[in-house]
């Protein structure tokens, strides 16, 4: 079998991580070509032949310019490929590439495009006015569009007149066998307070994950719990907002802020809790990752994935009213993703949020049956079960 995966790059990223997860997982007799944007910046490891567009990296890689340069010498690469190396099936993920993919056509194999969020819940005007038009045209063109997640794939039936048997879904794949062993190593980019209740989170610092509403609620934790910490991994645009919202809050000596870790998981299997506060997802891979690593778990329950992850037959279409506990964690509601100043008083979401990280700090059989129940669900996740549906698929 021969397969061509198209994606922007493999360094950070959601998507850029399912990737990786992918590839490394496939049959070894599958000849595998990855088309990126770059040969530079690759944090993620792969196996398979690297086909690049050759094009310098770039801090904003979001600006029109960038992308319609990305878009054009993608489409002209992609019409040459599929017309030479006879593929079985191109895939593509994210909406630039998965629009090239379709454009150039499914006469020489197979096109299945992968969508990884809820499009419908974008608020960038880009998406608005551009992609969600797009999709609404073109990607009943695929032969395949596949959803990260059963909302996801609702999402594109409901908002996007995509056909039933057009859209499925298969999860993300995680190794967590791989994980627990980097879990198991010491931390040593970071040290983690053992006598003090330690909570992590992990996330870009984007308005999508919702980490100051975490940090205002984390504030009032410290007025029943002073010796509590709070450790964030990630980097992005909201860090100068978040480290200033730190010292308003005087919370300095309390978050600890810890870039981008190589080994995230041998700091977050150290931590008491870990905490997932995003405003919308297509799914949440930091969230199965940190049940991996036997950490009990609070999740927002964003749209979409955090219900499907953390409850047994879940229905998608339930909305988290208060504090709520499920088969594999715990679920809060979303946040407002209003922008409050750091000391104003605390709304209804984040009030649910404390409640639910005080529960679990103070009930010790909590934290015990959501660490086992954690690692339980995590072990659903696996590249064999996710792999099997991809070669199915193609």
């Amino acid at each position: 079998m021969k397969i061509a995966i198209v994606v922007s790059t493999l360094d950070l990223g959601g998507a850029q991580r399912a990737v990786s997860n992918i590839v490394m997982n496939l049959p070894t007799d599958c000849e595998i070509d990855l088309i990126l944007n770059s040969r530079e910046h690759i944090v993620y490891p792969y196996r398979g032949n690297i086909i690049s567009l050759d094009l310098e990296p770039q801090e904003n890689r979001s600006g029109l310019l960038y992308q319609g340069k990305v878009f054009f010498k993608r489409l002209r690469l992609l019409k040459k490929l599929k017309r030479e190396k006879g593929y079985n099936a191109v895939i593509s993920f994210l909406d630039s590439a998965n629009i090239a993919n379709i454009l150039t056509g499914k006469k020489f194999c197979k096109t299945i495009v992968s969508v990884r969020t809820r499009l419908s819940g974008e608020n960038n005007w880009k998406y608005k006015i551009i992609v969600s038009n797009l999709v609404k045209l073109l990607y009943n063109k695929a032969d395949k569009v596949v959803a990260i997640s059963e909302g996801v794939r609702q999402d594109l039936i409901d908002n996007f007149n995509i056909k039933k048997e057009n859209v499925c879904t298969i999860y993300n794949c995680y190794d967590v066998e791989e994980i627990q062993e980097k879990a198991a190593m010491p931390c040593e980019e970071v040290e983690v307070e053992q006598d003090s209740f330690s909570i992590a989170t992990m996330g870009r610092f984007v308005q999508q994950k919702g980490q100051w509403h975490l940090l205002r609620a984390f504030k009032e934790v410290l007025k029943e719990e002073p010796k509590a910490k709070l450790y964030i991994l990630g980097e992005g645009e909201l860090q100068d907002y978040l480290y200033k919202m730190v010292d308003e809050l005087e919370m300095r000596e309390s978050v600890v802020f810890c870039g981008f870790l190589k080994n995230p998981f041998s700091l977050i299997s150290k931590v008491k809790l870990f905490v997932f506060p995003s405003l919308w997802e297509g799914f949440g891979n930091a969230l199965v990752e940190a049940m991996a690593c036997g950490v009990p778990c609070i999740a927002s329950d964003f749209k979409y994935g955090a219900r499907e992850i953390m409850q047994d037959n879940a229905d998608i279409n339930l909305e988290c009213k208060k504090v709520e506990t499920v088969d594999y964690g715990i679920l809060t509601p979303v946040c407002s993703n209003v922008y409050n100043a750091p000391k104003d008083m605390l709304e209804k979401e984040e009030e649910f949020l404390k409640e639910a990280i005080l529960k679990v700090m103070s009930e010790e059989t909590v934290q015990e049956v959501y660490a086992q129940k954690a690692v339980e669900r995590a072990g659903y996740f696996t590249a064999e079960k996710t792999v099997e549906q991809w070669l199915k698929l193609i």
